[in-house]
Formats: C-alpha cells, sequence, structure tokens
C-alpha cells in the first residue's frame, strides 16, 4: 500500500470517528448516498452549514435549483471545469468522470479493485465504515 493510502485510510478513520463522536462538527457525505438522494443530501448538507430550506423553498423550487445547480452535469460544464488549470498544470476536467455509482469498473482491473478492498479494509476495520460496490 502506497503512502497516500495510508494516509486516506489514517484520515478517513479519524474523520469517521469524528462524526460519530461530535455529529454537529463533521459531515460524512458519501457519493452513492448523494446521488441516489440528491435532496435529501441538499437538506441535510444546508442544515449542518446553519441554513434550513422551508416548506416554501421546496415549493418554490428552490431546492429544485440547487440540486441542478450542482449536480455533476451541470458543473463538469462549467467553462473552469472544462479548460481550467491548477497550478502544477493539471487539467481540471481530470476531476470528472460519468459520475455513474460504480464507475470504477471502468478503469480499475478486477485484480486491482481486489487488492484496493482488502487494503481498504484492513486499514479500516472496526470503524463501522463501509465502501459502497
Amino acid at each position: 500500500m502506497n503512502v497516500m493510502a495510508l494516509v486516506f485510510s489514517y484520515y478517513t478513520r479519524q474523520y469517521w470517528k469524528e462524526s460519530r463522536e461530535n455529529p454537529e462538527r463533521v459531515l460524512f457525505v458519501m457519493y452513492e448516498e448523494m446521488r441516489e438522494k440528491p435532496e435529501e443530501w441538499v437538506m441535510k448538507i444546508a442544515e449542518f452549514v446553519g441554513y434550513s430550506l422551508t416548506e416554501r423553498d421546496v415549493e418554490d423550487g428552490v431546492l429544485e435549483d440547487i440540486v441542478k445547480l450542482c449536480s455533476l452535469e451541470n458543473l463538469s460544464k462549467l467553462e473552469v471545469n472544462e479548460k481550467g488549470k491548477l497550478v502544477n498544470g493539471m487539467e481540471t476536467k481530470a476531476f470528472f468522470r460519468k459520475g455513474e455509482i460504480g464507475g470504477w469498473k471502468d478503469t480499475l482491473t478486477p485484480l486491482l479493485a481486489e487488492e484496493i478492498d482488502k487494503a481498504t479494509e484492513e486499514k479500516l476495520l472496526g470503524s463501522a465504515f463501509r465502501f459502497f460496490c
């Protein structure tokens, strides 16, 4: 396992633990859950940062607008994300793939996926943290 994977698993465990002990300080957002229920997660995130959407906001389409504006489809089409570059020259479009749950299957070989799963399980053992596969 490389250094970045060790660092990632260490911080994931720490933040997961903190989110369980102090849920008002750390909100753990799972991409897969957010993709499945975007409206629910927008409400949770808004509440977490101290802003609650009202029934009227929902009725007026504010929630729907937020979901659309923050969608992968919309964000990936922004000029800064299509043509932008980081300080190191890396293109920002590299951060956007299909955004589909299970999309890793298009990139990783079954053997590499198995190795990552095994290493992740080992490093996060006992944390009750789970990945979606």
